[in-house]
């Protein structure tokens, strides 16, 4: 049976729902030890943007084409919130909230990595995934009251303490009225622009990622795994 045939097939097996939550399950892994480091060397926000999200579609990326379904990266995105839910990651605080967030997350990301052609695929998920990323995220940050979101923004606005302290990475008080402190359209041209500045570093963790299946897919262990129903 060729990948297409394969991949036309609605039910998931059972070794590609392992497969799919053991990426997920090294994705919170691999984010909780490097991401202080990077943060520390970085900045908070030089970190998420333009580090560990990137990161994080890597894997998402490196999944998605291994199980190219319509499906996968909501079950991989709703095993991620559901790991990071009793830990302080993903928002600054232990919460249900990740568990929601994932399956929204997953569900829009399994909308624009559907397209066939695997150019297109990586342009739309870099820029569109990157925004789906942020976009929601800082929505059910808000709506949780979580202090990260102005926090965040904060470190984008010359003049604050966050700014002043080398938290700063660049000044976007011109465009947004910073800092976000409500659930408005001001979040909104925040995420999209956060979205867009990770969009760039998200593109070649794309390819990366592609670029990984493409290794693995010579391997006499994918087609098995490809075979299995």
């Amino acid at each position: 049976m060729s990948r297409n045939e394969v991949s036309k097939t609605k039910k998931f097996s059972l070794p590609q729902i392992i497969f799919i939550s053991l990426m997920a399950t090294a994705n919170v892994g691999f984010d909780l030890l490097v991401s202080p480091g990077f943060i520390a060397l970085t900045t908070h926000i030089v970190a998420g943007l333009l580090i560990m999200v990137p990161i994080n579609f890597l894997f998402i990326a490196l999944t998605k084409n291994t199980v190219d379904k319509f499906g996968t990266i909501t079950i991989y995105m709703i095993v991620f919130g559901a790991i990071s839910s009793p830990l302080p990651f993903w928002g600054g605080t232990a919460g249900i909230f990740k568990l929601i967030l994932g399956l929204i997350i997953g569900v829009l990301l399994d909308c624009v990595f559907h397209f066939k052609k695997i150019a297109l695929k990586i342009v739309m998920g870099a820029i569109l995934g990157s925004i789906i990323w942020w976009l929601p995220t800082f929505i059910i940050w808000k709506l949780w009251n979580l202090s990260i979101v102005e926090a965040m923004s904060n470190m984008l606005k010359a003049g604050t303490q966050q700014f002043s302290m080398g938290n700063g990475w660049i000044d976007l008080s011109g465009i947004l009225e910073l800092p976000i402190t409500e659930l408005n359209y001001e979040l909104v041209k925040f995420a999209i622009i956060c979205g867009v500045i990770s969009s760039i570093p998200v593109f070649f963790a794309c390819i990366i990622g592609y670029q990984m299946f493409l290794q693995i897919k010579k391997t006499s262990i994918y087609e098995r795994f490809t075979n299995y129903q």
